[in-house]
Parts: C-alpha cells; sequence; structure tokens
C-alpha cells in the first residue's frame, strides 16, 4: 500500500499539499492497521483446548431469545463452540425461560426449545437461570426450563425449590483444585426470591447467601460468582454488592444481566465484571450492545488463576470472534484490559 501511495505521488505532476495529505493517510492507515493486528494477535490469540494440570472455565453472558425470528435461537460460530466445549467447565446465563408452548412476544421472550442442538455442540454443562427474566412467564416458566435442562442432564445455578437449593454453588474438583461456582439475583422482582419451600432465584439479599458465599470460599481454590444486575449502567449499588462478594470470598464476580459490556474492576485481591455483555443480539439499533466477550479462566490451584477475555460480535443470527484489528482493539479498551491474573498474596495484574 506505501508503494501505491509513493507511486500516485511520483507520477503526479501537481506537488501540492492534497498530495501529501493522501500519502500521510495512506502510510498512517497501513501503520495503524498493523498495530491493532498486532496487538489483537498478542492479546487475543488463544489455545482452544483445556490447559493440562488446570481447571479451565469458559463463561459466556446473556442469551437473549431471537427478536427477528421468535421461532429460531442464535447460533454460536465454529470457533465459540470450540472454546466452549474444549473446557472442564462451559458456563451461559438464559435471559429467559426455554419455552414448552408459552407464546412469545416482544415484552415476554422465550427461548425455543431447539437451543438444544446449541447446548449440545458446545457441550454447555452449567447454565444459570437467575436473570431478571427468566420466570417473566411465572413459575411455569421457570419449572418448563428446570425441566428441559434436567432432561438434558445440564446443572442448573441460581435457581431452585427452595432458598438452599437456588444458593447450592457447585464444586468442580480435578487434581486436587477446586472451583466453586453459584449465581445469584442482585435484587429480584417481588415474589422471585425462593424461600424454604418456594420456587425462585436465587437472591443476594438473602440473609443465607453471605454465609454460603465464605462459606463456598473456604471448601474452594476458586470462586466464582456469577450475578444478574436489573439496571444496566453501573452504580454505586451494584459497586456495593459486587465488592460485598468479593469481602466474603469471592474472586471473580460476573455480572451477566442483559445490556451492554462494561469495564471491569479490580478490588482488593478479586475482579468485577460487571457485565461481559450479551451471548446473543438484544435486537438492539446500537451496535455497542452487540459487543461482548467471552471468559477463558484458567484455574491453576490456591487462589491463582488466569483470565482472558476473547471478544465477540453477537449478530442477529450469529454470534461469531470479533477476530483480529479495531473491533476487538475496542473491546478491550471498553474492558480496560485483557488479561487478568490473580493470586492469593499479590494483588491482581492487569495486562
Amino acid at each position: 500500500m506505501q508503494n501505491l501511495g509513493i507511486k500516485y505521488i511520483k507520477q503526479s505532476r501537481k506537488n501540492n499539499t492534497v498530495h501529501l495529505a493522501i500519502l500521510l493517510i495512506l502510510l498512517v492507515s497501513v501503520i495503524l492497521s498493523g498495530l491493532f493486528e498486532e496487538r489483537a494477535e498478542i492479546v487475543f490469540g488463544m489455545e482452544s483446548h483445556s490447559v493440562k494440570d488446570a481447571i479451565t472455565v469458559t463463561i459466556g453472558g446473556s442469551y437473549n431469545p431471537s427478536l427477528i425470528d421468535r421461532q429460531k435461537n442464535t447460533v454460536f460460530s465454529g470457533e465459540i463452540t470450540r472454546l466452549f466445549a474444549n473446557s472442564d467447565l462451559a458456563i451461559i446465563s438464559l435471559a429467559a425461560p426455554i419455552s414448552a408452548g408459552s407464546a412469545a412476544t416482544e415484552k415476554y421472550p422465550v427461548i425455543q426449545q431447539s437451543v438444544k442442538t446449541m447446548l449440545e455442540e458446545s457441550k454447555i454443562n452449567i447454565v444459570q437461570i437467575s436473570n431478571h427474566r427468566i420466570m417473566s412467564h411465572g413459575a411455569v416458566g421457570l419449572l418448563n426450563t428446570k425441566g428441559f435442562l434436567d432432561s438434558n442432564r445440564i446443572l442448573q445455578i441460581g435457581a431452585g425449590f427452595s432458598e438452599a437449593e437456588a444458593l447450592a454453588p457447585y464444586f468442580f474438583l480435578s487434581e486436587g483444585t477446586t472451583v466453586a461456582v453459584m449465581a445469584l439475583n442482585a435484587n429480584p422482582p417481588p415474589g422471585w426470591e425462593a424461600g424454604k419451600n418456594r420456587l425462585g432465584v436465587a437472591a443476594f439479599t438473602s440473609d443465607s447467601s453471605r454465609k454460603i458465599v465464605k462459606e463456598a470460599s473456604e471448601k474452594s481454590d476458586l470462586l466464582i460468582v456469577l450475578i444478574s444486575f436489573s439496571n444496566e449502567n453501573t452504580d454505586q449499588q451494584q459497586r456495593n454488592v459486587a465488592r460485598d462478594l468479593i469481602e466474603q470470598g469471592a474472586h471473580v464476580v460476573i455480572g451477566t444481566g442483559t445490556g451492554p459490556l462494561k469495564r471491569v474492576e479490580t478490588y482488593k485481591q478479586g475482579v468485577i465484571f460487571y457485565n461481559i455483555g450479551n451471548l446473543s443480539s438484544s435486537g438492539s439499533m446500537y451496535s455497542y450492545i452487540n459487543e461482548s466477550a467471552l471468559l477463558r479462566i484458567v484455574v491453576f490451584g490456591a487462589g491463582k488463576a488466569e483470565i482472558k477475555a476473547v471478544p465477540l460480535i453477537a449478530g442477529h443470527s450469529t454470534v461469531r470472534l470479533a477476530g483480529v484489528g479495531y473491533l476487538a482493539y475496542k473491546i478491550k479498551r471498553r474492558l480496560g484490559g485483557s488479561v487478568w491474573e490473580l493470586s492469593a498474596s499479590k494483588e491482581v495484574v492487569v495486562q
């Protein structure tokens, strides 16, 4: 491209500022594209398989029903499918209940049962069901969702037939290392909170939640807490909730509610992702809403872990990697980093 610009100048008889400006634009574009591509390859180049002698966890954000064709579900590209499938734990959050004949509307959408194909191909083995719209079709919608996931042998976190079941963490043990995962709803709508013998979602406001977080931290090398916030903007209430979870023992707090990607905060020895964005398109007219990230967490034990953000573009029909270049760079800038290294004895290192 540089040669074309120089040739253009030489062939022209008019050596003026216009020609110089054109040449400058050509050269700058080449330099910038090279920087973006090189940086993206360093930051986002990832292995698509589990790491030996470590636990690999891949977490996606809010999986939304299609608003373009309510009879179909968004699918993942092959690269994303492989990232999930080659993980020890592959986790997503459902933004709506799974249909069992319920009529989908714009206000109360549902996820079609054909989502089974995506879940099987990606080998999703844990689903968060504490989202703010999971009971938009009432208790029946949540029961249908739990029944569907049970029939496909997929674990659920964040909701249950009692408070104890809804708040229960999942513990994964491998090679002497234990990872705990649990899910909460920061402020569930009235009547949605699971009770002693009542179906519902796990509430952060529950009297038992802080105790369970602390116990899960003591029983694991790394505790991951997924949480659904109702407000799309990071406010002081969200900061207080997330920081409190870190103080109770959580190592990684991940916001998975429907909404845009948010800046990451390091707090004490933990990392807070206030929202990792939509795992499938929310149907918004704004492109930034469809920019999101997968989190690839490699746990080495004793509170030591590395988190990498994989930039995604959630299209109307297909979710794909952002690739290299400007989009990946832009997503990294929005997050405020791309790699976070955790250690029990040191502050979080951000790259």
